[in-house]
């Protein structure tokens, strides 16, 4: 007569390690000045809920897929950090310049008036430009080109729009001027992006092969019993 023994596998249960999860297995990320470290829980759990990990090297991969994405989206933070940078110095120098042409346009006219009523050109005297004022309005429109408030931002386009300043050929500029730094990032995103694929298509693979059903945890081992 033959009867089976039944043992067990490797537990895939976290609480038969005397963990809640398997994810507690993993170290915390390091928080770095910059990348809005408060942040990083919330993007974590929200990817978490997503790709529902749950054996232990599940989680691992998981957690390594999640910081590649977070280290994606902080690298085009970046790139467009070095943009907007670039983009806020064009803009306080074409501000200036646009500036000093509408006061000088504004004594055209002027100056035309006072003829046209009848006066000696010789005798108009005009109203000097005040170049301190000039700088600090285009200081004020280039630490507004650097906020990440998209009201304030319009507001700084509007008002520049209104002086005459072509936004896209600052914005071709801007490009220009910070190539060689975004052609790095662009880089590194490329190859996060790649590695993306790359985790993500092992998460899959794991996914799919994955956990044997309970009932069938289990294997048998033949014992003779006379």
């Amino acid at each position: 007569m033959t009867k089976t023994k039944q043992t067990a596998i490797t537990p895939r249960d976290p609480a038969d390690f005397g963990l809640a999860s398997f994810l507690d297995l993993l170290p915390t990320r390091t928080p770095l000045i910059g990348q809005c470290a408060t942040s990083y829980e919330t993007f974590r759990l929200g990817h978490l809920r997503d790709l529902q990990p749950t054996t232990a090297l599940q989680c691992t991969v998981c957690e390594n897929l999640i910081a590649n994405e977070w280290d994606l989206m902080q690298h085009r933070r970046m790139r467009d950090r070095v943009i907007a940078n670039k983009l806020a110095d064009l803009v306080e120098r074409a501000a200036f310049e646009a500036l000093k042409q509408a006061h000088e346009d504004k004594l055209d006219a002027e100056l035309q008036a006072w003829v046209d009523a009848g006066n000696e050109e010789s005798a108009w005297e005009e109203t000097p430009f005040n170049h301190n004022d000039a700088r600090m309005d285009a200081t004020d429109l280039a630490r507004g080109a650097k906020s990440t408030d998209r009201e304030k931002l319009a507001a700084v386009e509007t008002e520049l729009e209104n002086l005459g300043v072509d936004m896209v050929a600052l914005m071709a500029a801007a490009h220009e001027d910070a190539r060689i730094a975004i052609l790095r990032f662009e880089g590194d995103i490329r190859d996060l992006e790649k590695r993306r694929r790359e985790i993500k298509g092992d998460f899959d693979a794991l996914k799919k092969a994955a956990p044997i059903d309970l009932a069938r945890d289990e294997f048998e081992d033949a014992e003779i019993v006379e």
